[in-house]
């Protein structure tokens, strides 16, 4: 999959994939950080198609809010359903290699991290509804993206003020469809880069 995501290239074409596949990976470790949740997903996505994989995710492991965010996010950066698919069902599982977007500029970077955060909280928040006999361990996807924050050059307070004033206001609002979620991100955005980033 290193052709599909640019791994080998400064392309900032595949930026989008990249994003994408990012904020994806973190709502998908947070499901990881419990073994038997995990194994589940390994072993139905190994023996399935990506249609399949696609479906089943969308059906039983994420919740409605988190499937029309990450929908919202493949429209917003431009991909196609294939390859949206390709990323929700997984094709690239087997490549422990991640990389950020190439060359992103402060903003695109703050709008990154947010949504990094914004899908751990859906992840938290649908895991402890769904699969409430499971201890998950929210620290694994926190540190995964504090981790990447600081390699992008964030300061650990500044990545936890954009998890307090980002996330949280989200998640009070209205995001049952991809024009409340967008028009939230927005608002969203440019509060976090007036307030942190002025």
């Amino acid at each position: 999959m290193n052709n599909f995501f640019g791994y080998e290239s400064g392309d900032k074409s595949f930026n989008g994939r990249r994003h994408v596949n990012l904020v994806f990976q973190v709502s998908m470790s947070h499901r990881f950080s419990v073994p038997e949740l995990g194994e589940m997903i390994f072993q139905y996505r190994k023996n399935k198609k990506t249609e399949q994989v696609v479906s089943w995710i969308e059906q039983s492991i994420l919740s409605k809010e988190e499937v029309i965010f990450f929908k919202y996010l493949a429209n917003r950066y431009g991909l196609s359903e294939q390859e949206y698919s390709s990323i929700v069902g997984m094709e690239n599982i087997d490549d422990m290699k991640i990389k950020t977007p190439v060359n992103y500029n402060i903003e695109e970077s703050v709008v990154l991290i947010l949504h990094l955060f914004t899908a751990q909280y859906l992840a938290h928040q649908t895991s402890e509804k769904q699969h409430n006999t499971f201890q998950y361990n929210i620290g694994v996807s926190n540190n995964w993206i504090v981790g990447l924050g600081n390699a992008m050059g964030f300061t650990t307070e500044q990545l936890q003020n954009i998890a307090r004033i980002g996330s949280p206001i989200f998640m009070q609002q209205d995001y049952s469809s991809q024009q409340s979620i967008q028009n939230c991100m927005i608002r969203n955005e440019k509060y976090i880069l007036n307030e942190i980033f002025e």
